[in-house]
């Protein structure tokens, strides 16, 4: 299992990618910033959380620190995004609490744009990001600031429409189980139990439709929650451990460090507050 955690150092980074389409992302991952992905391409499909998102032009998706995600399809020639992480602190400091952020945590993690200002501060990111001159860090928070006041526009008439937003509802549902019950003794056979569905089915239909495995989705669920209680400093990694449904301290460990980079111990040293 390669790593799939990434911590950003950056209070502000800006990032645009073009690939030959299909895109393959081989690890669902999260990081431990905020995440604003703004699409230049058509036909994507991405997995947050517990949802799958169609994504079209000029779609914006926001991911919450320690969301689980990946793009599953990039349907077109090429997958074309700007990618914007923005630090906790930096986020709590000026964006936290507006009305955008309070839409995207609350009611849908995709808003569809339609508004050339807005793909105007997407554009003038990049051109700073390039130009990188003694002025360009200022303005790139100044264009931060300036995309969270239009967004809030945005959000108060924005008309949500119940499209192709979500697909699969069975394996949506057993996702967001597995999200509120990470800390039980979960397996494959429990969960086809509960959802009346044959094992062998199961894990043969989640795997088509978020492109990973059940235990594989399980495991990083588990460390990425992990990784926020031993952030805190308050709990030893043995009480952790326990807390996050694993009941064999080297197994958490080993399953800590192939998704982290890092031991438990280094984490928590990394975190401490």
């Amino acid at each position: 299992m390669s790593t799939v955690f990434a911590k950003i150092n950056d209070p502000i980074y800006i990032l645009h990618s073009k690939d030959q389409s299909p895109y393959k992302m081989d690890e669902i991952h999260y990081h431990d910033c905020f995440e604003l992905i703004f699409f230049l391409s058509n036909n994507v499909t991405y997995f947050i959380k517990d949802k799958l998102y169609n994504i079209k032009k000029y779609d914006l998706l926001f991911i919450s620190p320690f969301e689980l995600h990946r793009v599953t399809d990039t349907g077109e020639k090429y997958y074309e995004r700007i990618v914007i992480n923005l630090s906790k602190e930096y986020f709590d400091s000026s964006i936290s609490g507006t009305k955008a952020v309070n839409f995207f945590t609350t009611v849908s993690s995709k808003i569809s744009l339609n508004n050339a200002e807005i793909n105007n501060i997407f554009l003038s990111l990049l051109h700073e990001k390039q130009l990188n001159d003694e002025f360009s860090k200022e303005r790139v928070k100044l264009l931060v600031k300036e995309l969270f006041i239009l967004l809030n526009r945005e959000v108060e008439n924005y008309n949500m429409q119940t499209d192709s937003n979500v697909s699969n509802e069975r394996i949506l549902s057993i996702i967001s189980y597995i999200n509120d019950n990470y800390m039980d003794n979960i397996t494959l056979s429990s969960l086809a139990e509960k959802f009346y569905i044959s094992p062998y089915y199961l894990g043969h239909l989640f795997k088509k439709v978020t492109g990973f495995t059940i235990i594989k989705y399980l495991n990083k669920k588990r460390i990425s929650v992990a990784q926020q209680l031993l952030a805190t400093g308050k709990y030893k990694i043995s009480t952790v451990c326990e807390m996050v449904g694993y009941n064999n301290l080297t197994s958490f460990s080993r399953t800590f460090k192939a998704v982290s980079g890092v031991s438990p111990m280094q984490y928590k040293k990394q975190y401490k507050l």
